[in-house]
């Protein structure tokens, strides 16, 4: 189990360190360092844990400093840039804007006056919590 994590990090370091024309070299490297790990697939536990040890120090050798990140991700360069509107903003539209869309709106004011009634009532509980 421990194997698996550490060969799908090394694999993003391959990809995240390789440009198109190093693809074929990175590739016969991840098959190289996956067979390893398979010739060792049912050894001993203390002794895997020495080969997973050794294992990532190969791969802590072969590590870019700069790791691929994808730019919606976490670490991205895109990441929390833009935020998704606020809920209010669709009490701003025009009924015949609303009406293009009339199952949403349906829905949308059944959960809304739900989440006013909860509201009501969790405020009611917490006003009879605080006068006791």
């Amino acid at each position: 189990m421990v194997q698996d994590v550490t060969m799908d990090g090394s694999f993003q370091y391959f990809t995240s360190y390789c440009d198109d024309e190093d693809r074929f070299p990175a590739r016969f490297l991840m098959m190289k360092m996956r067979g390893q790990l398979e010739e060792n697939r049912n050894v001993e536990p203390k002794v895997a844990k020495e080969l997973v040890a050794d294992f990532e120090k190969q791969v802590k050798h072969i590590e870019t400093p700069f790791p691929l990140r994808f730019a919606n991700s976490p670490g991205g360069t895109n990441f929390g840039r833009s935020m998704p509107d606020p809920d209010w903003v669709l009490d701003t539209w025009h009924p015949f804007e609303k009406a293009q869309y009339p199952s949403y709106f349906a829905l949308r004011d059944i959960r809304k006056r739900e989440f006013l009634e909860r509201n009501e009532r969790l405020m009611q509980e917490m006003d009879v919590a605080t006068k006791k």
